[in-house]
């Protein structure tokens, strides 16, 4: 490995080396961007997000910057955190993926029902799972934490999701998370999972990397009460052993994502709108710093 590019194993944890490698990170990714820089998009080289890239890649300068490039077209191309609530609400109508609260390290939870997903529009499933991590990416700034936990409930797993479809659907979504959200899944909890989902897994899981597939945990129903150890029992739901009862309301749902999107549609567009210069980019400490007024 290019000793240019890289962080020695001795040194790739001490702080003055990872600040100086995300330095050089960002700029050789101004390098390599062609677009216009604006306050939005320059939260990707903000440092935590160099640090998770680092991480991500091993601290190999060079892949790290070939991979935050990648992100930031495709962010420009997709604009996943302009993901209205009313482009998939025929999908929320279900109750099949919501915000179920925060565990027990404060991380935002989403919660997938695999029973309740019978929509066979996979485009729109994508954006579904897109727009319900960036809305816990908004969670996190709460309480101060980077990663999330994703909850699946995989009881009555469907046949027709081991379709050749619905797996190239699968193995697109993991791409797209480690590509796009380095170290943003903090765990995944896959409970009542049945015999049948191991050859759904063995499948899918060649296309996980070993980081990930660390934080990923599978519990058959005999074992659902292990949630406890990430969860507290007031936000498990009681079907889960819990003693949250609560009951998905799509209208009161729908009611609050479009109140927190009205007012984080202004934030994107005025963020979208206010340029930055590469100066401004390439200053030590970061100059760009999303202002998140109080609501009135």
């Amino acid at each position: 490995m290019d000793s240019d590019s890289s962080i020695s194993n001795s040194g790739c944890n001490s702080p003055s080396s990872i600040e100086e490698s995300a330095q050089r990170l960002k700029k050789k990714v101004i390098e390599l961007y062609q677009g216009p820089w604006n306050q939005l998009n320059a939260r990707l080289v903000g440092p935590q997000n160099l640090r998770r890239y680092l991480r991500a890649r091993s601290y190999d300068i060079d892949k790290a910057a070939v991979m935050l490039h990648e992100s930031l077209v495709w962010r420009e191309d997709v604009r996943p955190e302009s993901i209205s609530a009313r482009e998939i609400e025929v999908h929320l109508k279900r109750g099949a993926n919501f915000f179920l609260g925060y565990d027990k390290r404060k991380r935002p939870i989403m919660i997938s029902k695999v029973h309740l997903d019978i929509d066979e529009h996979l485009e729109l499933k994508t954006k579904v799972v897109l727009y319900q991590i960036e809305r816990c990416i908004r969670m996190m700034r709460k309480t101060k934490v980077s990663n999330l936990t994703w909850l699946v409930d995989l009881k009555h797993f469907p046949a027709h999701l081991m379709s050749p479809s619905h797996t190239q659907l699968a193995i697109s979504i993991v791409k797209l998370l480690s590509s796009h959200y380095p170290e943003r899944l903090g765990t995944m909890i896959a409970i009542n999972a049945p015999a049948i989902f191991n050859v759904f897994w063995k499948v899918i899981s060649r296309f996980v990397d070993r980081n990930t597939a660390q934080k990923i945990i599978i519990l058959k129903s005999k074992d659902i009460s292990r949630l406890r150890s990430f969860i507290d029992d007031e936000v498990i739901e009681t079907e889960y052993g819990g003693l949250n009862d609560y009951v998905y309301d799509h209208e009161e749902n729908m009611k609050t994502l479009l109140e927190e999107e009205k007012v984080w549609m202004k934030k994107v567009t005025r963020y979208r709108n206010e340029a930055v210069s590469v100066d401004q980019l390439l200053e030590t400490r970061n100059p760009v710093k999303m202002r998140h007024k109080k609501k009135q």
